[in-house]
């Protein structure tokens, strides 16, 4: 079973070593992740760390976790997992900002795990929590579109502004 894994931790050491961490991180330890949602189990974090082509220290890996929310269409519970790829080079400022990878530039510092945990859980999270159609609970034509006036004429255009015409027409007093 995966043990806890450290907050904070050497990058250059672990990519000499080619480690691999496999582990979890408690939810109460993802704090920019509970301010958007209520996270229910530990994340699972497996990363690998080695060198990328630029010679920096890189972490590839895997992370998830399960959050709940609310579904912004039914207000009913809403609760997935997600599942994150970690694909990121650690690298220097200056020197490598101009790079077409994912970049962390943590200084001089330890990389701090639990925040890149947490980055890459928040870019993929849902924006806008809702549940699938089928499983939503809706209340009935809450996301149909509102009807039409069935006696319109359809070929007769559409004349959105024409009761300004007649407002404007009428003298002032």
């Amino acid at each position: 079973m995966p043990g806890k894994l450290p907050d904070k931790i050497d990058r250059k050491r672990l990519a000499q070593q080619g480690a691999v961490l496999e582990g979890e991180i408690p939810a109460a330890a993802l704090l920019r992740l509970n301010a958007a949602y209520r996270v229910v189990e530990p994340a699972q974090v497996q990363v690998r760390f080695g060198w990328s082509g630029n010679h920096r220290p890189q972490v590839t890996g895997t992370v998830s976790a399960r959050l709940e929310s609310t579904c912004q269409r039914c207000l009913q519970t809403f609760d997935t997992v997600v599942e994150a790829t970690v694909d990121v080079v650690i690298g220097e400022a200056p020197r490598d900002t101009e790079q077409d990878y994912e970049l962390v530039l943590p200084g001089d510092e330890p990389l701090n795990l639990v925040e890149l945990v947490e980055d890459e859980l928040l870019l993929e999270a849902p924006m806008i929590p809702v549940h699938p159609p089928s499983a939503c609970t809706a209340p009935a034509g809450a996301s149909e579109p509102p009807a039409q006036d069935s006696g319109a004429n359809e070929d007769e255009p559409r004349r959105p502004f024409a009761d300004l015409q007649a407002l404007m027409a009428r003298p002032k007093k």
